[in-house]
């Protein structure tokens, strides 16, 4: 639900300038690089306190973690600024108005949905 308000709200702020493929493909360059940090320090951190765990898949995938879907978010994220280019052009055609309207029914559907087919675990999970 939290992915879905985010794109939803990020969509909204992206449209006050021009999307262009070549600035969102820097986007997506500079949220690998950052990843790829992350990813390499954790897995520094856990090849030091915890090697239990560890193995090459775990290799594979800290070397290459948008590629190998470590983290969904970051893949969603990297396909939404892929297609923002395309989407902002169809927002900008709806007119303020309606993009609002569109914005508030997806909210309003993505909360009945999560009410309706998640579990009382899964919507009150703090993990």
């Amino acid at each position: 639900m939290g992915v879905v308000i985010f794109f939803t709200i990020s969509a909204w702020f992206f449209l006050d300038k021009e999307q262009t493929i070549k600035s969102n493909l820097k986007r997506i360059w500079i949220l690998e690089c950052e990843v790829l940090f992350w990813s390499l320090a954790l897995m520094a951190f856990f090849l030091v306190f915890d090697r239990a765990d560890f193995g090459m898949k775990t290799i594979v995938r800290s070397v290459a973690p948008t590629i190998m879907g470590m983290w969904r978010y970051v893949i969603a994220y990297a396909t939404f600024l892929a297609l923002l280019p395309f989407l902002s052009k169809g927002l900008r055609a709806l007119g303020e108005r309606t993009h609002y309207a569109l914005t508030i029914t997806v909210l309003t559907i993505g909360v009945f949905m999560f009410n309706v087919f998640s579990t009382s675990s899964q919507r009150f999970s703090t993990v």
